[in-house]
């Protein structure tokens, strides 16, 4: 737990001063005066700050030295800034203060039950990506600078997604001596304070009640995944934040044009499948150009372009191609090139896997009507986006003339994701933000009116006023509903935390002191994963042993039947459930970052 909070409160400083950074530099180079939130900011800052850690890991791993500089850097920063720093924390005071107790409590528990949830949940064991291939990759990023032919190590190293890259800086590893993984429950709490304060202020408006909801659920549904690493969480959070703040604040598009430049195109470097959102951009850029806006114009696509260009740069390092696993844009041939049978045999597998066994799993549950189960409730989510489309598809033939036009253009580009999403790799992980959002815009599109009604959730309510037999307002019923809501969810989550206890005295040999302890210090960490795992598989050693390749370098690979490599470098899977043949791996020169090239190349 304060290992998690502390994590927060490094991504907190730093996310914000480069966010008002990047912010102060677009307004005097473009001559602006845009202003953001501190949640626009923090997620400005998670863009921008890709920039910085990208060109030091050409030279540097991103460890705590890095995280070192970047403290230095806020520091300087709002040293310099003190009075725009001092209004920034009398506008935070402000906001603190006009909110009602019960709204604090309801938003302190809310964070807390995040944090709790970022603690241990259960099952990690079986998390598959995040012990596979993602702490791995992470661990790399902290231990070395850029590897040349990394994916030749794993062939899913050369995803190259900027979630590990920005997660490695933040692990604390020099305070704990394990990984602290707090990048993504951060940023949902982030977000879920943002819509909290939204709703209370608005008095309960619909809308926003109906985010919460939808973002409730959202966090619901990925709280197992919380406490481990998921490349999936970031990308589907920045759509819904994305298309929450777009459908609420419309008007502002135009307004705040840094942010819907900058942060769509930031989000294809955290995931392959956000590549269509991120050219979205190309409207904010032609729109610019129409209205003869050069300068402004010139420096969005600076921005996208530095963005792109460093990830893409890396992307050629790691795998040899530049964007991986697209092995169809074959551009280079330097001999750490992964072979393009590799990729096309992991290309086939993620597709296959969400077409056949994923949609086999979920048709088979949801057909036994199993609703306990992981997988029964994705149908109803298929049908409710193909819905969705259907319904906003003829809300905007019938009201077009009406309706906001950034609405229209919103409708389509999450159709076109959701379909293009549906047609490739059907798998709920890599589309749920595409269907909590497009959901979100149908129903709002199902209350549109021609003048914009704030309707308050209490009109909705006074029938139960009226029957009640004390006189309560519905306010008030929404207010004991938000307590009760997230006093449940807090309970839930704290309970999770309370097995947590009994598990490490079960497989980490704790003592009862120890587990109570380790509760509130740190999170489920990367040694308590090998240890379960190698108690509930029966294996009687640390499942890795050493292999020694060519210029006397040891790699090490994994021997339990799954193939996980949890975070440890430099190691690999086994051929049985290796894309790549460790065997075929060879060294380019005589240490590590040289890095690694395949012998299969030599035979192509």
């Amino acid at each position: 737990m304060l290992a998690i909070l502390l994590c927060w409160l490094c991504i907190s400083v730093t996310f914000l001063s480069l966010g008002d950074f990047f912010i102060l530099v677009y307004n005097k180079i473009c001559n602006k005066n845009e202003k953001y939130s501190i949640t626009d900011t923090l997620f400005l800052g998670m863009a921008f700050i890709t920039i910085p850690l990208s060109v030091s890991s050409f030279w540097l791993p991103a460890n705590h030295y890095i995280l070192l500089s970047l403290f230095i850097f806020s520091i300087l920063y709002w040293g310099i800034r003190h009075k725009h720093f001092m209004y920034c924390i009398r506008r935070i005071r402000k906001h603190i203060s006009s909110l009602f107790i019960y709204q604090s409590v309801v938003i302190v528990l809310a964070m807390l039950s995040i944090a709790f949830f970022a603690v241990w949940l259960g099952e990690q064991w079986m998390s598959y990506d995040t012990f596979y291939y993602h702490q791995a990759a992470i661990r790399w990023n902290e231990e070395y600078a850029i590897v040349p032919g990394l994916g030749n190590v794993e062939e899913r190293f050369g995803f190259n997604s900027n979630y590990m890259l920005i997660s490695a800086v933040y692990t604390l590893r020099f305070i704990f001596g394990e990984p602290i993984y707090g990048f993504q429950s951060f940023m949902c709490a982030a977000v879920m304070a943002w819509i909290l304060i939204e709703t209370f202020k608005s008095g309960f408006e619909i809308k926003r009640v109906i985010i919460l909801l939808l973002y409730t659920a959202f966090i619901l549904i990925d709280r197992h995944t919380l406490s481990v690493t998921s490349t999936d969480i970031i990308p589907n959070l920045t759509i819904i934040y994305l298309a929450i703040k777009t459908v609420l604040y419309p008007h502002l598009v135009k307004r705040k044009l840094l942010f819907y430049a900058a942060v769509p195109v930031a989000l294809i470097t955290f995931k392959l499948s956000g590549a269509l959102i991120a050219l979205s951009t190309i409207i904010i850029f032609f729109a610019l150009l129409k209205h003869k806006n050069y300068r402004t114009a010139t420096f969005v696509f600076s921005i996208a372009f530095i963005i792109m260009g460093l990830w893409l740069t890396r992307n050629v390092i790691i795998s040899g191609y530049l964007v991986h696993p697209l092995y169809q844009i074959d551009l280079f041939s330097f001999d750490w090139k992964v072979p393009a049978d590799i990729l096309i045999k992991e290309t086939n597998h993620i597709s296959g896997h969400a077409r056949n066994d994923y949609m086999n799993q979920i048709v088979e549950d949801f057909s036994a009507f199993r609703t306990w189960k992981e997988y029964s409730w994705h149908i109803p989510l298929f049908a409710l986006s193909l819905a969705s489309i259907i319904f906003i598809s003829s809300k905007i033939i019938k009201k077009r003339k009406e309706l906001n036009p950034v609405y229209i253009y919103m409708s389509c580009i999450l159709a076109v994701n959701i379909i293009y999403w549906l047609l490739t790799a059907p798998s709920i992980r890599f589309g749920y933000g595409y269907v909590f959002s497009l959901f979100f815009l149908a129903v709002i599109l199902l209350f549109f009116q021609k003048k914009q009604d704030n309707t308050k959730l209490n009109t909705l309510l006074l029938a139960v006023e009226s029957k009640s037999g004390k006189r309560y307002t519905s306010f008030n019923l929404c207010k004991y509903v938000s307590i009760f809501l997230f006093g449940f969810i807090f309970i839930h989550s704290y309970k999770h935390v309370s097995d947590y206890r009994p598990f490490l005295r079960k497989y980490c040999d704790y003592s009862k002191s120890q587990s109570n302890m380790r509760v509130f210090y740190a999170p489920y960490s990367t040694n308590h994963q090998i240890t379960e795992t190698s108690k509930r598989m029966n294996i009687s050693d640390i499942p890795f042993e050493p292999y020694k390749i060519n210029n006397n370098i040891t790699i090490y690979i994994a021997t339990e039947e799954r193939g996980f490599i949890y975070d440890i470098v430099p190691a690999t899977s086994n051929v049985e459930r290796g894309a790549q043949n460790y065997h075929n791996l060879e060294a380019r020169g005589t240490s590590i970052q040289d890095g690694f090239r395949s012998k299969a190349r030599k035979t192509e």
